[in-house]
């Protein structure tokens, strides 16, 4: 796997660098802040070599132009007018090299119709940088876009290997996992998960990336199909849903209010 580094920025957000095995070139994904981002590379000696966007809301773009001041590099991403820095467009099944590793382009709307994760493959392993469209525990809301279109994104995140490690951008997990205990007390997986989470924040560590395998026992909008969950779905709708987006759309309506 790529070294995967982080900063910190905003209350709750993190900017992923990615950094080659080899040499001190790295990739910043999305940049919603310029300042620390370059402090930090600075602070460690690393060469900024590319910049990769997922989507266009200001906590994911805003620091690209202070970057791009520090040092002139590609900036890769949707063909969005909201972010008119990008110079290299990329869209849905394109690949490319980032060093030693694959990186595949998946568009995955939802939470906005431009979004783009980049699942980075590198022998048998697999990194996939979610944007806000998945969560460690939860998912993204939808600003600009259908629950069919977001459960379709997550989906398909849903089918890659299970050894997949998902990187989200924001720190939610605590506030997920509130979430998916409400829609599953009983869960044993989500005890032993917030034990675990708990300790991570308690001393300052990010609780990502997830693992995928984990949030097939956790993740409330990645469990549509299962009993507990339906059950869920129906207590809210007073009804019998009936179909799995009628499950995970009123999981989402319930967790916009939580």
């Amino acid at each position: 796997m790529l070294k995967v580094l982080h900063v910190p920025i905003f209350s709750d957000n993190y900017v992923w660098i990615l950094q080659s095995n080899a040499s001190n070139e790295v990739c910043v994904i999305d940049p919603g802040d310029a300042d620390p981002v370059i402090a930090y590379l600075k602070q460690n000696d690393l060469k900024l070599t590319r910049i990769l966007i997922t989507h266009s809301h200001s906590d994911h773009i805003n620091g690209i132009d202070g970057l791009l001041a520090y040092t002139q590099v590609p900036v890769m991403g949707p063909d969005c007018k909201a972010i008119p820095q990008i110079s290299e467009t990329l869209t849905e099944g394109d690949n490319f090299q980032l060093w030693d590793a694959t990186v595949k382009v998946m568009h995955l709307p939802g939470h906005l119709p431009e979004l783009l994760a980049y699942a980075v493959s590198h022998e048998q392993s697999t990194q996939v940088f979610s944007g806000d469209i998945l969560f460690s525990s939860g998912c993204g809301r939808i600003f600009d876009g259908t629950h069919l279109e977001l459960k379709s994104s997550l989906d398909r995140i849903k089918a890659l290997p299970k050894d997949t490690l998902i990187y989200g951008t924001h720190e939610y997990t605590v506030s997920n996992l509130s979430f998916a205990q409400a829609v599953e007390p009983d869960s044993q997986y989500l005890t032993d998960r917030t034990k675990v989470v708990t300790q991570l924040r308690g001393e300052d560590k990010p609780t990502l990336p997830a693992l995928l395998s984990t949030e097939l026992d956790v993740n409330p909008f990645l469990r549509c199909d299962q009993p507990s969950v339906i059950a869920a779905a129906k207590r809210q709708l007073k009804r019998e849903p009936t179909s799995e987006l009628e499950v995970f759309t009123e999981l989402r309506l319930w967790k916009d209010s939580f």
